[in-house]
């Protein structure tokens, strides 16, 4: 049970994705092997795909982490030969919301960032039912102010971590009003 509970607390909803279709064998081969370091995810490091196959995600993997990835042929005479090895970099967890306080024509966010070094956030609003007045920022601050709302509005606001380029699967994604009346 204490093994378990430990793989838990690294273990995660990050994934990476194995595409190693730039290093296809032909003729096919009868299966490719994938293995990996951390050894942490499933299907597990060792495991095989049809020859005809040249993707895999690996699921619950350490969030935020750069793995090393290796692909073996087994090729048609039962033989196994080396195709590649490369890095893949997993997905970061999402950032918690703490809060959001507005005034009438700002709004400060903050959120407390996930586990990993050098995570980025890509936070995204718009007054909600007008996707079309989308606003983006990139940034690595975990307390940001936005400045120039309309005030007495509702925002969709919605923030993702980043790591290394690979955006997280989940998000924050809620609502916020603007203190005064609508200027509409």
């Amino acid at each position: 049970i204490f093994l378990l509970a430990s793989y838990n607390s690294i273990a995660s909803s990050s994934s990476i994705l194995v595409d190693f279709s730039s290093y296809a064998l032909q003729p096919a081969p009868q299966a490719y092997l994938i293995e990996y370091t951390p050894p942490v995810g499933y299907p597990p490091t060792g495991s095989a795909v049809e020859g005809t196959t040249f993707q895999s995600f690996i699921n619950g993997t350490i969030s935020a982490t750069e793995y090393t990835v290796s692909v073996s042929a087994i090729l048609m005479d039962g033989s196994r030969k080396n195709v590649a090895e490369f890095p893949v970099f997993s997905s970061p967890d999402a950032p918690t919301l703490d809060s959001v306080e507005t005034t009438e024509h700002e709004a400060t966010i903050s959120y407390f960032p996930p586990q990993g070094q050098n995570i980025t956030y890509r936070i995204e609003y718009y007054p909600e039912e007008h996707k079309e007045y989308s606003n983006a920022i990139d940034t690595k601050a975990s307390l940001v102010r936005l400045r120039g709302l309309d005030s007495g509005t509702t925002f969709r606001l919605k923030i993702r971590s980043a790591y290394q380029g690979v955006i997280s699967q989940e998000l924050i994604d809620t609502t916020f009003i603007t203190q005064g009346t609508c200027e509409n």
